[in-house]
């Protein structure tokens, strides 16, 4: 009966501590997921609107979403030095496009977000109606 006894309180044992190393696994699952978001999320309002700052759709709508990504990129990135040289790059060159693209590929690599899919050509061109590679509005 003792030995019964000890069985069970082994198993009773092994059990909380799975279960507690369970539960410290998807704690830290849940930080990095909340500390990626911000960075996903400027992210993809960066690249969903960068096609405005191109010289081909000088003109077109405004530019207030992409230059608030951008702001906000000085806040999310700052402990991503890559991403501080690039955003520094890009605002001492006048906001070049051509500087866009790694800027994208530094915030993706610290957001964990795989662009190497897309090449350059793609993460700066928009989707318009009617024709999916024009760089301009119909």
């Amino acid at each position: 009966m003792e030995e019964m006894a000890i069985v069970i309180a082994s198993i009773g044992g092994v059990a909380a501590a799975f279960s507690a190393y369970i539960a410290h696994r998807s704690h830290q699952y849940a930080r990095e997921i909340y500390k990626l978001h911000p960075k996903r999320d400027v992210l993809r309002r960066l690249v969903g609107s960068s096609h405005l700052l191109t010289p081909a759709m000088a003109g077109y709508g405004s530019k207030a979403e992409p230059l608030t990504a951008l702001n906000e990129a000085v806040a999310v990135f700052a402990n991503d030095a890559t991403v501080v040289e690039k955003l520094l790059d890009f605002k001492r060159n006048a906001g070049r496009s051509e500087l866009l693209v790694p800027l994208f590929r530094a915030m993706a690599d610290s957001a964990e977000v795989n662009l190497e899919p897309f090449d350059d050509d793609f993460l700066i061109t928009p989707f318009t109606a009617g024709n999916p590679t024009t760089t301009h509005p119909p």
